[in-house]
């Protein structure tokens, strides 16, 4: 697994904390969390961030997730798009996230 972090770290060390985005409007009235750039290559976490059933738009892109566990976005039931370009994300792994999700999700690899 390459060197990074989890969602769950960033909550829970005080100086990643201060680096965490939060839930953010944007001009268009979708609320959305922005988790580019963050090194993130596990998403252990995700559900115990304020307010995450909220979140319309959830932009994962620019990390280094292989893997994402099928029950990770369970909590996101306003979910519309999720970015995820960029990663190491396998074919498989593409497959497995696209059937666990609704199909009104756009999702963008």
């Amino acid at each position: 697994m390459p060197w990074g972090l989890s969602i769950q770290d960033y909550l829970t060390n005080p100086v990643l904390k201060k680096k965490m985005p939060q839930i953010q409007t944007n001009h268009k009235g979708k609320t959305e969390l922005a988790l580019k750039y963050m090194k993130i290559n596990n998403l252990s976490g995700l559900q115990n961030i304020l307010n995450i059933g909220t979140v319309q738009i959830l932009r994962l892109s620019d990390n280094q997730l292989t893997t994402i566990p099928k029950k990770a976005f369970a909590g996101l039931t306003k979910l519309e798009w999720l970015y995820l370009k960029n990663n190491q994300l396998k074919a498989q792994a593409k497959k497995a996230i696209k059937e666990a999700l609704p199909q009104r999700v756009e999702i963008k690899f």
